[in-house]
């Protein structure tokens, strides 16, 4: 039930500042939200996740409720058990040019976000 009002009247609320970055999804007045301290952040970016046809489609990105990993705006923040980089996504409707031009304002002003590792990552 909470996806089926998610997808009629839901948002997903994003907020940025020099300390941290929030992630929130919403339902009305509920909310479930992640959120990200500048120190823990290894870089936001935009996701090399490859999107085609089926991927882009709304039932196959997803859209759940609690599901903080869709979307190509991209947040590298800790590690898994297996010592490996966790990545957090937002923006899940965008398109690649919208998620560009989101990183790069946040980039702009937030510039101790910006990913500076040479290592491949998604």
């Amino acid at each position: 039930m909470v996806e089926i009002l998610y997808l009629g009247i839901g948002l997903e609320v994003i907020e940025v500042d020099s300390d941290h970055i929030v992630i929130e999804h919403r339902v009305m007045w509920l909310g479930i939200s992640r959120k990200f301290y500048y120190y823990g952040i290894d870089g936001v970016f935009v996701s090399r996740l490859k999107i085609d046809w089926l991927t882009d489609t709304q039932l196959e990105r997803g859209f759940r409720f609690v599901d903080f990993k869709k979307g190509l705006v991209a947040i590298n923040y800790g590690k898994n058990i297996l010592g490996r980089t966790k990545t957090f996504r937002f923006g899940s409707i965008l398109n690649r040019e919208e998620a560009v031009q989101i990183v790069t304002i946040i980039h702009q002003r937030f510039p101790q976000y910006k990913y500076h590792s040479s290592i491949k990552r998604d």
